[in-house]
């Protein structure tokens, strides 16, 4: 199974649907709160698919993973960058979890599956 599989597998499994919670910051000075629940982590799912987002595997990256939103040179919007790091196990599912959040904020909302 090639990674970005391996990703969709993960945002769609049993545990990570399960995955329901909100957290406030504040923007300015507006208090900001957000939900985190399963319709994140399958729009996720559903641009990995679509090639909406895309997968770079970069094993020199320094970072263990990172999504990028805003294309920044050398790096393309809209792309998990994957840096050296086994590509199994529940840390990479863990640390798959974390990025897919930042990714699920940058992507119009496109609703509940």
């Amino acid at each position: 199974m090639d990674v970005r599989q391996t990703m969709i597998t993960i945002f769609r499994s049993g545990a990570t649907q399960r995955i329901n919670f909100a957290f406030s910051g504040e923007r300015g000075r507006d208090a900001l709160i957000r939900h985190v629940g399963p319709e994140h982590f399958n729009l996720v799912a559903r641009a990995l698919e679509h090639r909406d987002i895309e997968v770079v595997e970069m094993r020199s990256l320094q970072a263990k993973a990172m999504y990028c939103s805003t294309a920044t040179f050398p790096f393309k919007a809209n792309t998990f960058y994957l840096g050296h790091f086994p590509r199994s196990g529940r840390q990479f599912g863990a640390l798959m979890v974390h990025e897919a959040v930042h990714a699920a904020f940058d992507q119009p909302f496109q609703g509940p599956n």
